[in-house]
């Protein structure tokens, strides 16, 4: 099997709605009879889909959430038909800030490609909460499917998409165009700091070549001088990029920075790429976290992809339900997946 070249992707890939909201405004706020709050989306593949996903915001006053999948109409909004068979479950005394994840009284039989909604609203007793959502780093994303839907009076669709995700009956999560992270962390750490480094696990589906690494750092992630470093299966550092703070635009956003050569990278192997700060000035990675490490299929690239850290040159400590966000390698070539052509033996003539 041979290496094609293809324009520079990352993985796990960036998508636009990538941020959970931090202010928490623009959150959706449910606090009179027949609110609710929804999220209408593709079914993701044909199952029975067991347990729903959902984080809240500000809860002013907690009431018992009744959460289900519905049916969506003509005009893309959420019906009171459950789907698929489905009966709702639901959550008492939620907090803030918290996420978490209902079972259905009666799993909904899912087909793929279906329009379906997944809405929380207050069992009977009216409370006053937020249910959070997801944005870009320059406010809201503009997304066509999946969208917000709120209803007060009407219902009303939104650009956001909010931390909501599925769960089927064999425990496998799927990515439905957002994900139900938890709240985000900015962490700023420099190198006397514990960790002093830090990134994702990376386990690459499929062989490739790696021209560089993207990083999405935070509110002060150019601010210190740093290394962004690639380590083979071995713990062996396969490529390092030297950043000096003061070149960049701005204290935080988008780095795509290059090898200084390609390197091919083989599938099933766990390699690491890191950040780690080289002076006392603190650089900045962002985090987000999820209920359980099966959750992670929610997110683009999977289970294969978690947080690392280690203090000065330690070994490293992998924690499977958090993330790094968004740290990605650049990859330039493929595996084409054509087996190579074999010799055939050759055979002496018959005498």
């Amino acid at each position: 099997m041979a290496l094609v070249t293809i324009p520079t992707i990352v993985w796990p890939p960036i998508l636009a709605q990538m941020r959970q909201d931090a202010g928490g405004n623009g959150a959706q706020l449910i606090d009179a009879a027949g609110e609710k709050a929804a999220t209408v989306f593709q079914v993701p593949r044909t199952g029975s889909i067991d347990r729903l996903v959902f984080f809240t915001r500000t809860v002013t006053t907690a009431q018992t959430l009744r959460v289900g999948l519905y049916t969506v109409d003509a005009s893309g909004d959420p019906t009171t038909t459950a789907y698929g068979g489905m009966a709702v479950g639901t959550q008492a005394s939620p907090a803030a800030n918290t996420q978490y994840e209902v079972t259905l009284a009666t799993p909904a039989s899912a087909v793929l490609g279906d329009m379906v909604a997944m809405v929380v609203e207050f069992a009977s007793t009216v409370g006053n909460l937020q249910i959070g959502l997801h944005d870009n780093v320059g406010g809201e994303s503009t997304m066509q499917v999946p969208y917000l839907d709120h209803f007060t009076t009407v219902w009303t669709k939104r650009s956001n998409v909010s931390g909501m995700g599925v769960r089927y009956s064999d425990g496998t999560y799927e990515f439905i165009g957002t994900w139900p992270t938890g709240i985000r962390s900015d962490i700023g750490y420099a190198n006397a700091d514990t960790p002093d480094e830090r990134g994702n696990v990376l386990i690459l589906p499929m062989r490739c070549r790696s021209n560089g690494a993207f990083l999405m750092a935070g509110s002060t992630g150019a601010a210190g001088d740093h290394d962004i470093v690639l380590y083979g299966p071995s713990g062996q550092a396969l490529r390092t990029i030297t950043r000096d703070a003061s070149v960049g635009h701005v204290t935080s956003g988008s780095i795509y920075a290059r090898w200084n050569s390609p390197i091919v990278l083989d599938p099933e192997v766990s390699y690491r790429l890191t950040v780690k700060p080289t002076t006392t000035n603190q650089c900045s990675v962002r985090e987000h976290s999820v209920l359980n490490a099966a959750m992670m299929g929610c997110l683009p690239g999977g289970t294969r992809v978690y947080k690392t850290s280690r203090t000065d040159l330690g070994a490293f400590t992998d924690v499977t339900t958090t993330r790094t966000w968004w740290l990605s390698l650049m990859i330039d070539q493929v595996d084409d997946g054509i087996p190579s052509p074999r010799t055939r033996p050759m055979h002496s003539p018959l005498i």
